[in-house]
């Protein structure tokens, strides 16, 4: 969905490379998401919801990022 209203096609870029390179943006954001979570509850001993609402606002910003970086066509800025 975010490929298809959010993002634009990137030119030269099959859609299975696409899809690829998504799935491993993703796994990784879900690794730093789980780190963040073992960090935050684990060793500082903060309450899990709180670290939780923190790693998805900084998941949350790094899947924006890197997808922007990747995957969109847009030959733009990275961030305007």
């Amino acid at each position: 969905a975010s490929m298809r209203y959010v993002f634009t096609h990137k030119q030269g870029l099959s859609r299975r490379r696409e899809f690829v390179i998504f799935v491993v943006l993703s796994v990784i954001g879900l690794g730093v998401n789980d780190l963040l979570m073992w960090l935050g509850s684990s060793v500082l001993g903060v309450n899990y919801l709180i670290v939780k609402i923190v790693a998805t606002a900084i998941v949350m910003v790094y899947n924006f990022v890197t997808r922007k970086i990747f995957l969109d066509g847009d030959t733009g800025a990275v961030l305007e």
